[in-house]
């Protein structure tokens, strides 16, 4: 992730949300032709399934150097249609699933269709 300090005002931040798998045979050959970085906001409960991103893919994007991965929930649900406790079973479990694959701290998060409030961001 980039640091505030290296922000210009000409700067872009590329995010993908989902873990679809043209990110991986679209966006990611583009991302090494032009050698730019991307953030990708993973549904860990997803991976793997149908047009989803593989761990495989996900692994060798993440090697590259050019795509950094971060947690969008386990389901993709709309969060701020569960209970506290569904909602922090989707954050949480998210995390733990992503952290022990991607071995490292998920330290972000894109909510599921952008939908937010005060409570969510609370629990986030």
């Amino acid at each position: 992730m980039l640091l505030k300090k290296q922000l210009t005002p000409r700067s872009v931040m590329l995010t993908f949300d989902d873990g679809w798998l043209d990110n991986y045979t679209c966006a990611f050959p583009l991302l090494k032709k032009h050698n730019i970085k991307a953030n990708i906001f993973l549904t860990a409960g997803l991976v793997g399934q149908n047009n989803m991103l593989a761990w495989s893919q996900i692994e060798e994007m993440r090697q590259s150097g050019l795509a950094e991965f971060a947690s969008h929930g386990l389901t993709h649900k709309r969060l701020r249609a569960l209970s506290d406790d569904d909602c922090l079973s989707e954050l949480i479990q998210s995390k733990k699933i992503l952290e022990q694959k991607l071995g490292r701290k998920i330290l972000s998060f894109a909510y599921p269709y952008g939908s937010c409030d005060k409570r969510v961001r609370a629990l986030v």
